[in-house]
């Protein structure tokens, strides 16, 4: 998936909201962030809780249970 990341939200996990090609808001869940990898020039870190200032992303993922309202889990993160 490619995309601007728009938010970080932090539940039981944390949840990246990323506005994709489409324009359309995609819900990616982190089970666990030590198994992302993350990669880019620049920063390489998410900012926090809440809302992102928007950056160009490459998102890898996997599929993951649909009740948990997202549309995979992340497996990487590549900054543009």
């Amino acid at each position: 998936m490619q995309g601007e990341l728009k938010q970080v939200d932090f539940w039981v996990a944390a949840r990246l909201v990323v506005q994709g090609t489409d324009a359309k808001p995609v819900k990616l869940l982190v089970v666990d962030p030590a198994k992302v990898a993350i990669i880019g020039p620049g920063e390489q870190t998410l900012r926090g809780c809440g809302a992102q200032k928007a950056r160009r992303v490459s998102i890898g993922t996997f599929p993951t249970e649909r009740e948990l309202g997202t549309a995979g889990e992340v497996a990487s993160i590549e900054f543009q």
